[in-house]
């Protein structure tokens, strides 16, 4: 690494191709195995601490606050995974500063959901019911079968050109039920 000296405002820096080696594949492999145990363990231990039956526990809001639960838990998941006091990126297979990204990112989520949570826990019965009963438009698409989009595309293509013959003729239609 070259030193630069302070008034140095930016440099010209090459372009380089990436070839994947087999050995940069198999850290790369590596490095997701370790980060799927690491969001599992996480959510784990937010889920124990901070769930739903410690909904009205302080949760970390700040971002310096985040980070300190972020340096524990990356220390609980060395100790019980891997048998180090600390973090050791050759060891475990994901370097440090991904981990601290990745579960920020983590913590802002769970954060989220525990407002909906929170949210949930102060709805009486009958809200909570029909919370339950209502389905959206998307969850319902998804069950569609071809048979049934097929006739749905007919039946929307029928009432637009119907749509469109009252806006031309300016005629009422009469429907029966």
């Amino acid at each position: 690494m070259h030193k630069l000296s302070p008034s140095t405002k930016a440099v010209l820096v090459r372009r380089l191709h990436l070839v994947a080696t087999d050995d940069l594949v198999a850290k790369h492999t590596k490095g997701i195995v370790v980060q799927n145990k690491l969001h599992n363990y996480a959510v784990k231990y937010l889920e124990r601490t901070y769930g739903v039956r410690h909904i009205n526990r302080r949760y970390p809001r700040t971002r310096i606050s985040k980070i300190y639960v972020i340096k524990g838990l990356m220390a609980m998941f060395a100790k019980e995974h891997y048998s180090l006091n600390r973090w050791n990126s050759t060891k475990i297979g994901l370097h440090s500063q991904g981990a601290q990204q990745f579960l920020l990112t983590l913590l802002t989520n769970f954060g989220e959901y525990r407002k909906v949570l929170y949210r949930a826990s102060k709805m009486t019965a009958t809200e909570k019911n029909d919370y339950m009963n209502t389905v959206s438009y998307t969850h319902l698409r998804a069950h569609e079968t071809d048979s049934y989009l097929v006739c749905r595309l007919l039946l929307e293509k029928k009432k637009n050109a119907a749509q469109r013959s009252i806006r031309d003729t300016a005629t009422v239609w009469v429907c029966r039920q």
